[in-house]
């Protein structure tokens, strides 16, 4: 009998073996993380009931707790309605899982009945009571937002599912068309739950009532859409699609010009200070033709039509703009420089500040402070760098744990290049099917590594953000209180040579910029040794000993940079 985790060999010809589709894939992983799943769940559940255990757990998720709390921000309003997703989405996820549980169910009866083994009994029965489980739960406690744990079980099902029928389909003669339409019927039902998992909320409480969605148009009196997103929103950023959409229509040159709406035409003369007035001979007439209601609220746009010696402008209703005055008898008139405020046929526009949101509640300033001033009295001791890292301590974990996939992901592709020619080379059938399954490998590893970038990028910016604003505050605080002792006569009556509160608070804005950018590249330079031990290694393993002689070069180089260096900033 074959034990649980013991799989002899992983490819079994042209295909994974069932040994490891059965106990590795199958059972083994989705088995892990419901394990995971239950013990979050009931050590979530019993450290509301014990105080020892919530310190104990908040002590523990502290550095992946938000910084700032719902309570912290200024524009929080617990009024506001929450954020919930429809009711079928909650029904379809307890009665696709109710029908998991019945299914395997049926497996459990199946091998009991037909005596397929106690280990396939006992596989079957792990299924039972995982999906039973999640079922109760679901049922019991439905989520209010997406459960990520519970989303990987479904992921791993999915993919199980879809080996089993990819490998049950390619050997029909050993497998048993009701075992395809069983497998077929997984992967449908797992691949709905983890849609449906994954188009749930990331936020039950929203920080401010003037949360955007994504399917407004992006302005600045509403705050920025990723507080309302999904979970399947947020990984593939279409929540920002909205604004990309108005650049690309902003960049493209209009075809018409800005439509204006025709009151009346009238003729005008320009005096010396190049003012549309209207001639005498022409003043009683123009005064039946225009109302004398419209004075300082209608513009006259440079549109003149040649009739004799005179122009005629049109008159438009769209209220006095910048560089324009009324003349005489309720006229207005514009000055040239209003011309370049007219749309004109092929003129393209751009995104001013009003098409772009504004900064979610957890980056405004004066949130940042007042928790800045708030940290400093419960802990006058604490330094700011400390502060800084805590409070950018989510960020900081998220960027290290993606620039470290980066790293030691990066070196498989070029791993799996060097199997595929390996194996092309033996031309044969089984080599084939390795070689498909390298390839695959390395499709999925550029997929993942495209992912990566994303989520780094905009974790990193977040830091970048979340930074300068604190030191801008803490900078500016700190200059509010400093005794200003600058143009202060000395008793010898000459004035003091300090530096008065705008130059250090100038001088101090450029450190800020590069401590907030030393934040952004805080995952770079703990992953760049590890970058250098792999690269390391793959050398070796290729040219040997001879390979190890530029690292010999490179600490000769840094020994002679090193002391060049701190004399150089000891001059400066």
């Amino acid at each position: 009998m074959e034990l649980f985790w013991q799989c002899d060999t992983i490819i079994d010809g042209t295909e994974l073996s069932q040994c490891f589709r059965t106990h590795v894939i199958g059972t083994l992983i989705p088995s892990s993380v419901f394990v995971l799943f239950l013990a979050t769940y009931l050590f979530t559940y019993l450290k509301s009931r014990f105080k020892p255990l919530q310190r104990i757990w908040s002590r523990i998720l502290s550095p992946f707790s938000q910084f700032l709390e719902l309570t912290d921000l200024a524009e929080y309003d617990p009024t506001v309605p929450r954020n919930r997703y429809p009711r079928w989405k909650r029904q379809t996820l307890q009665y696709l899982a109710g029908l998991q549980f019945l299914l395997w169910t049926s497996n459990l009866i199946h091998e009991l009945e037909t005596d397929g083994g106690l280990v396939d009994a006992a596989l079957a029965g792990a299924h039972v009571g995982a999906w039973g489980t999640i079922t109760f739960i679901l049922f019991k406690y439905p989520p209010r937002t997406a459960p990520y744990l519970l989303l990987l079980f479904f992921i791993a099902h999915v993919c199980s599912a879809a080996i089993d029928v990819v490998s049950g389909i390619s050997s029909k003669s050993t497998y048993q068309n009701a075992a395809i339409l069983q497998d077929t019927l997984r992967l449908v039902v797992t691949s709905i739950l983890t849609w449906i998992t994954g188009s749930l909320p990331m936020r039950y409480v929203l920080p401010c009532p003037n949360v955007a969605t994504i399917h407004d148009i992006p302005s600045n009196s509403q705050s920025s859409p990723e507080d309302r997103v999904t979970l399947w929103q947020w990984l593939s950023f279409s929540f920002v699609e909205s604004i990309l959409d108005l650049a690309v229509d902003r960049s493209r040159p209009s075809s018409k010009p800005k439509t204006k709406t025709n009151i009346a035409i009238t003729p005008y003369n320009i005096d010396d200070d190049r003012n549309y007035l209207l001639p005498d001979e022409l003043s009683d007439t123009a005064s039946d033709i225009i109302p004398q209601s419209i004075g300082a609220s209608s513009t006259l746009a440079a549109a003149p039509m040649e009739i004799g010696h005179h122009a005629l402008p049109i008159l438009m209703e769209n209220g006095t703009e910048n560089g324009s005055t009324t003349v005489g008898n309720g006229l207005t008139h514009i000055d040239d420089d209003d011309d370049d405020e007219i749309e004109r046929p092929g003129e393209k526009k751009t995104l001013n500040a009003e098409d772009v949101w504004s900064l979610p509640p957890t980056f405004l300033h004066r949130n940042l402070f007042k928790k800045y001033l708030s940290e400093q009295n419960k802990l006058p001791e604490q330094s700011l760098i400390w502060f800084l890292v805590k409070s950018n301590s989510v960020d900081l974990i998220i960027g290290v744990v993606m620039e470290m996939w980066k790293a030691t992901a990066g070196f498989i592709p070029s791993y799996c290049l060097q199997q595929i020619l390996a194996l092309l080379s033996l031309n044969t059938p089984e080599a084939h099917s390795k070689a498909y399954l390298f390839a695959f490998l390395t499709f999925v590893i550029h997929l993942s590594q495209a992912q990566v970038d994303l989520f780094q990028g905009w974790h990193s910016r977040r830091c970048y953000e979340r930074t300068r604003g604190q030191l801008f505050c803490a900078i500016h605080w700190k200059a509010l209180k400093r005794r200003d002792v600058s143009n202060i006569p000395t008793e010898d009556g000459k004035e003091s040579a300090s530096a008065d509160l705008g130059k250090v608070v100038n001088l101090m804005q450029g450190d800020t910029y590069a401590v907030a950018q030393r934040f952004w590249e805080f995952s770079g330079v703990l992953a760049a040794p590890v970058r250098l031990t792999i690269a390391l290694v793959f050398l070796y393993q290729v040219l040997g000993w001879s390979s190890l002689s530029g690292v010999l070069v490179v600490v000769v180089a840094w020994g002679l940079n090193y002391p060049l260096a701190k004399w150089n900033i000891w001059v400066c």
